[in-house]
């Protein structure tokens, strides 16, 4: 069994330029404090059970692509994750990197299955992960009223391969996560006005024991100084969650599987 470590956080320091917003030193540590604790409560992640990791059903439709359909199974522990597909495809992020048996196959948002949707679905629980940086960025435009924002910055094992970042929305009233903005898996650039710069808002919050996620998302462009907004881009839903113990075998590498290459990462919204 492989031993991860902890990841150590290095002093923050942002300077919010769509904004004007500059949030630095005390100021900074209260937001952030004041947005995690926020969240872990609405969502009631300190209540989930140790050692097991989260099993669910995940129906996607973006766009004009084909729908994608796949049993996720996303460790709690780690940023580990597997997803099998309807036609038994099989893709595994084991911390380093993105697998997928056969190694014939090439399914659709094979990353995004993996390392983005997985996180998507668990922030709320794994906001003190070692695997992540967080920083509060105040209260951000979101489509009519500001709200609460975090920026996540989203490590693998392999930390100098670089990160994903993540700008998390709660919602003022409940507490709740309410959207996040990424750039997209792949992306080339992480440039905010591009394309790939979208927004998944949450919705259809529903308990697993004492946990609470949200199972509807909803694709959006995003933009700085707006948050969600556009042209509708599509949706997935999430069904059948359940806990199982998480065990390294769920997350091992299959027999005769291809490796990925390596994406661009350091991808900000």
């Amino acid at each position: 069994m492989q031993n991860f470590g902890r990841l150590s956080h290095s002093t923050l320091l942002l300077v919010w330029s769509a904004t004007g917003l500059t949030l630095t030193g005390c100021g900074e540590q209260r937001a952030r404090a004041k947005f995690i604790e926020q969240v872990e409560s609405a969502h009631g992640a300190v209540t989930w059970p140790a050692g097991q990791a989260l099993v669910c059903d995940i129906d996607a439709q973006l766009g004009l692509n084909a729908p994608v359909q796949a049993r996720l199974t996303c460790d709690w522990n780690s940023p580990r994750a597997t997803a099998v597909l309807k036609d038994g495809t099989r893709v595994v992020f084991d911390g380093f990197d993105v697998w997928v048996a056969p190694e014939s196959a090439n399914p659709a948002f094979a990353r995004e299955l993996v390392m983005t949707w997985p996180w998507l679905l668990m922030a709320p629980v794994k906001l003190r992960s070692p695997y992540v940086q967080l920083l509060a960025l105040g209260d951000l435009p979101y489509t009519g009223a500001p709200r609460p924002a975090l920026r996540a910055q989203r490590y693998s094992h392999r930390r100098e391969a670089g990160y994903d970042g993540y700008i998390l929305y709660a919602d003022p009233q409940t507490g709740q996560l309410s959207a996040q903005a990424y750039v997209a898996q792949g992306a080339a650039a992480a440039n905010p006005d591009a394309p790939e710069a979208q927004a998944v808002t949450y919705a259809d919050p529903v308990q697993l024991g004492s946990v609470t996620l949200a199972t509807r998302w909803e694709f959006w462009p995003w933009r700085k100084g707006a948050g969600p907004c556009g042209d509708y881009i599509g949706f997935a839903q999430i069904s059948n969650l359940s806990f199982a113990p998480a065990d390294d075998a769920l997350f091992a590498i299959p027999a005769a599987a291809r490796r990925l290459p390596h994406a661009d990462r350091i991808t900000d919204p």
